[in-house]
């Protein structure tokens, strides 16, 4: 996790060791998270189911209180201040829209609360509706709306009171694959014009991975690493990580000499500086090849042992699953059309550059009160 300098939190949101405990859970859902969210940032909490991204998500909104630790917004702690009082914008997975009202009175209706008179609600609230390309719906109801525009009113309430942060709960996770895509670069070019901080949840590796100025990975809880896509897609800091951002590649050995990977399938060359001890080579499958059997091999290259096993037609890209001599498996990303024809069955040799390879040091496993491993 990356440290939080006070000039990058004076403004902006700072979790400072966040714990939520359920009675009726032996785990917390959230436990321990740190977090520094910078002023105008894109950020995205992506994790598989039960990970704890929603509930941190209601954390900050207030929504849900924490068993312990701290929630601070621009200097001020804002862990026992109620939701309406947080200056926070919300975007529900179910939209959450009144179905008796009209598009401009559901984003009118947080302003009216906040008791702004009719008219000035009425007249933001269709500023808000314009900026989500949605002028001249502001009559209409949501059953006439289709499940994009539903949730572009659900946008535009979010932001129309000028929000200091708008929080999205995997927002798109009822639209077909293509809205999905349009709403993102929606939401995106949004983010860029509003110039807010968006806090945003999915479990979609690529949506995260699309949108976001940074990724914070959660996994049981816990933020497993906070950095940019590319950094976390290039340089994971655990195998959870390395596993659940794209298909990966990993062999698990012991470095036994700078620049050397012992492993099941054999040894492998690694940067010189890249690790010590019990490691993980992780290898991206578009960073591998498959060379037929008698092809010589490059000095300094990898090479494994493999059989197909599986391939997958993608368009432009084969997905190729191979089976190496160990018994691991293994995946490949290739050329649709290459120059040589892969079967089902054949046996070609599984390839890769050292610096094309990310190593990952394990973490030792934690002691019981004895002294022995657990887990």
């Amino acid at each position: 996790m990356e440290p939080m300098s006070e000039s990058a939190t004076e403004t902006g949101l700072r979790l400072e060791e966040v714990t939520k405990r359920h009675a009726a859970m032996t785990t917390p859902a959230v436990a321990d998270v740190s977090l520094a969210v910078r002023e105008g940032e894109f950020l995205t909490l992506l994790g598989p189911s039960g990970s704890g991204k929603s509930t941190l998500l209601r954390l900050i909104a207030g929504f849900t209180s924490a068993t312990s630790g701290r929630v601070i917004l621009d200097g001020r702690d804002f862990t026992t201040i109620p939701p309406y009082r947080r200056n926070i914008g919300m975007v529900f997975q179910n939209y959450a829209l009144f179905p008796h009202m009209s598009a401009v009175d559901n984003v009118a209706f947080g302003l009216r609360r906040r008791k702004v008179n009719r008219r000035e609600a009425t007249r933001r609230a269709l500023e808000a509706l314009e900026k989500v390309d949605l002028a001249g719906y502001g009559d209409r109801r949501p059953h006439e709306l289709s499940g994009g525009q539903q949730q572009r009113v659900a946008v535009a309430r979010a932001i129309v009171f000028g929000p200091r942060l708008v929080l999205m709960d995997e927002p798109f996770g009822a639209l077909d694959r293509r809205l999905r895509e349009g709403m993102q670069l929606e939401m995106m070019r949004l983010h860029e014009d509003l110039g807010m901080t968006f806090i945003f949840v999915t479990h979609d590796q690529e949506e995260a991975l699309s949108m976001s100025d940074r990724v914070a990975v959660m996994n049981e809880g816990r933020i497993e690493q906070v950095g940019t896509p590319l950094d976390l897609y290039e340089h994971p800091a655990s195998r959870f990580v390395a596993r659940f951002l794209g298909d990966s590649n990993l062999f698990s050995g012991q470095v036994d000499a700078p620049g050397r990977l012992e492993t099941v399938t054999g040894q492998h060359r690694v940067p010189a500086d890249a690790g010590r001890g019990e490691c993980s080579l992780l290898v991206r499958p578009e960073n591998a090849r498959l060379v037929p059997p008698g092809t010589p091999t490059p000095e300094g290259v990898n090479r494994v042992g493999c059989t197909i096993e599986e391939i997958a037609y993608l368009g432009a890209r084969r997905r190729v699953v191979v089976r190496f001599e160990s018994g691991e498996q293994g995946i490949v990303s290739a050329p649709a059309r290459g120059p040589e024809e892969l079967r089902v069955g054949d046996r070609p040799y599984f390839e890769w550059k050292p610096e094309a390879g990310h190593l990952i040091e394990h973490e030792p496993a934690p002691l019981d009160q004895a002294g022995v491993e657990v887990g």
